[in-house]
C-alpha cells in the first residue's frame, strides 16, 4: 500500500467516526503506519483511538494507547510529516 493511500483511508475513518477534518500525527511503527485524527478546532480528543494501516495489506485497525503492548510499539516509532492535504 502506498503511504498517501493509507493517509486517505485513515482520514476517511476519522471523518466518518468523529467528523475530523485532518490528521494530527503520523508515525511509522514497522509493519504499519499509525494515524491520529483532529477536529476542526485542531484538537485531539482524549481517549479517542488512533488507527493503524498495514503497509502491505492496507488493513485498517483501531490502536488504543491504553493497551499495554502498544506502549512498546510507540517506543520505536518514527514520526512522519503529515502530508499537506491532510493537515
Amino acid at each position: 500500500m502506498k503511504f498517501l493511500k493509507a493517509c486517505e483511508s485513515a482520514m476517511k475513518y476519522f471523518k466518518q467516526q468523529y467528523g475530523d477534518i485532518g490528521l494530527a500525527s503520523v508515525m511509522d511503527i514497522g509493519e504499519n503506519w499509525l494515524f491520529s485524527g483532529k477536529n476542526e478546532n485542531q484538537n485531539i480528543l482524549y481517549g479517542k483511538e488512533s488507527v493503524i494501516v498495514n503497509k502491505t495489506t492496507g488493513e485498517l485497525q483501531p490502536f488504543f494507547l491504553s493497551e499495554y503492548p502498544n506502549y512498546k510499539v510507540l517506543k520505536n516509532a518514527v514520526k512522519i510529516e503529515v502530508p499537506e492535504q491532510y493537515k
